[in-house]
């Protein structure tokens, strides 16, 4: 057998996975995480420059109270709609079930939230400007229209479109700054809000036209009748989903808001302008779950045996370790791109980045929840890192504000990360996992001895990064080097 022909084959047994999917759907699926990461480097240091980092702090805590109502208001239907999509007769009629009880309940919220608006002002953004909640009103529709709208394109594989409907938000926000950059004086959080709240609508309204023949057909479905019941199964699947979904949302959620009841509006900002840069390992992660979780079940029913997600987790693994390691020997080049006011924010990004990877290892190394069905486990495992996470943010953020709340959601999901492992192991089968916890451990207490040094100002231990590739690459160096290997062939197969 040829060096050609051995390269060949070594290639087909490591891309199976990808072969089982539809490329262009992937690629159309995974188009909108790229797209919206790469925007983001433009977006965050623009609006970094444009807005006062009190204005940043504001608008992390509007971008957390959409994410909390879409949570909460959605009551898990729009996961019944995705769960019952492929077994349900009358695709349209489940599509108004699981539609019209959210509208039932945001026109009820609409109605009654006015009565209050000075006091949810005043507790959430520490502005008493009655233009704030109407903003905050219209962001919560624009985001589960969105949501729900886009969740039709999803599930009918239009990944090409599902990503545009992403990306448009981004875009607007974008190109809204950039006006005001240009032809506005007065720059505060109002005009910051409603760019935002824009983008969302001018996506929703995106969405909204892409499906629009799928909407009428709703409609039209529903006046032929359906049964009351399916909407309450609807629901009764759901509301566990949210549940679940809630304490994840509060376990993301923590930082933000003990940093504006604890410290100052001026840490939440640059704990946000971290957040923001640390989003982009949400690329890797999305991508990831686009590849994984249609095949892992089909490996299920073929009988695949616990070593290969044992494999498959040290593959992630080694990636995690790469990304950390050259990003924090890296990373304090952001001060080219950002404001003076922001020279902590390199400190942190380390720690805003490992959460988001730690969970998509999780992936792996806990999929056995999935496979046994005990889903419980995850809301549990939820459930012990936000308090572990409240608790460090209440010892830590009153004297070391943005660097305490970024340190307490490391080890949280740390936590997270270990309890999802452990309950997977309960669940379905033990599986080794000193290696990993010990490299996600070294990796944890390495983040926030970073963001620690913020503190002091130690520039030296960005250095300290570098010196880790060594273990790394004596660990993983073979697993690199295969990966190389394979880029090799491919490019030898094209030519």
């Amino acid at each position: 057998m040829s060096k050609k022909q051995r390269c060949w084959l070594l290639l087909q047994l490591k891309i199976k996975l990808v072969k089982q999917l539809n490329f262009n759907k992937v690629v159309g699926f995974a188009i909108g995480p790229l797209g919206v990461a790469l925007l983001g480097f433009i977006s965050v240091p623009l609006l970094a420059w444009m807005f006062s980092q009190v204005d940043i702090g504001r608008l992390n805590i509007l971008q957390m109270v959409c994410s909390f109502a879409m949570i909460v208001f959605s009551m898990g239907l729009d996961q019944a709609y995705i769960r019952e999509y492929h077994n349900h007769k009358n695709r349209p009629l489940l599509f108004l079930q699981c539609f019209v009880p959210v509208l039932l309940v945001l026109l009820v919220i609409s109605l009654l939230l006015p009565y209050w608006w000075e006091s949810i002002s005043n507790y959430l953004f520490q502005d008493g400007n009655p233009y704030l909640l109407l903003i905050v009103l219209l962001g919560v529709w624009a985001i589960l229209l969105l949501r729900f709208f886009s969740t039709i394109l999803r599930m009918q594989s239009r990944g090409w479109l599902f990503s545009m409907s992403q990306l448009i938000n981004r875009v607007v926000l974008i190109a809204i700054c950039s006006f005001v950059y240009f032809f506005v004086e007065n720059k505060n959080f109002v005009i910051l809000a409603l760019a935002f709240v824009s983008g969302l609508v001018v996506a929703a309204l995106f969405a909204a036209i892409c499906v629009r023949k799928d909407i009428g057909a709703s409609f039209i479905a529903v006046m032929k009748g359906g049964d009351a019941q399916d909407g309450i199964a609807l629901i009764r699947f759901g509301a566990p989903l949210a549940l679940a979904g809630l304490c994840y949302w509060a376990l993301t959620a923590t930082g933000t808001f003990a940093l504006n009841h604890l410290s100052t509006l001026q840490e939440l900002g640059a704990y946000s302008v971290a957040l923001s840069f640390g989003a982009a390992a949400t690329v890797f992660q999305q991508v990831f779950t686009v590849m994984w979780a249609p095949a892992v079940y089909k490996w299920i029913d073929e009988g695949v045996g616990q070593d290969r997600f044992n494999n498959i987790a040290q593959d992630v693994l080694s990636v995690v370790v790469i990304i950390c390691c050259l990003l924090g020997a890296t990373i304090w080049l952001i001060d080219i791109v950002l404001p003076d006011g922001y020279s902590n924010v390199k400190y942190y990004v380390l720690c805003t980045l490992l959460p988001p990877m730690l969970y998509t290892l999780s992936e792996v190394t806990a999929i056995g929840i999935g496979i046994s069905r005990k889903t419980w486990l995850n809301t549990v495992a939820s459930g012990i890192a936000l308090g572990v996470n409240t608790l460090l943010c209440w010892w830590w953020v009153p004297s070391l504000g943005a660097c305490g709340a970024v340190i307490a959601n490391t080890f949280a999901f740390s936590v997270y990360f270990v309890a999802r492992t452990e309950g997977s192991c309960v669940a379905w089968q033990s599986q080794p996992r000193f290696v990993i916890y010990s490299v996600v451990g070294v990796l944890a207490i390495a983040a926030a001895l970073t963001a620690w040094a913020a503190t002091l100002q130690l520039k030296w231990v960005f250095l300290a990064w570098w010196l880790l590739l060594v273990p790394a690459l004596v660990l993983y160096g073979k697993r690199y080097k295969a990966f190389f290997d394979q880029m090799i062939c491919r490019l030898t197969l094209v030519r």
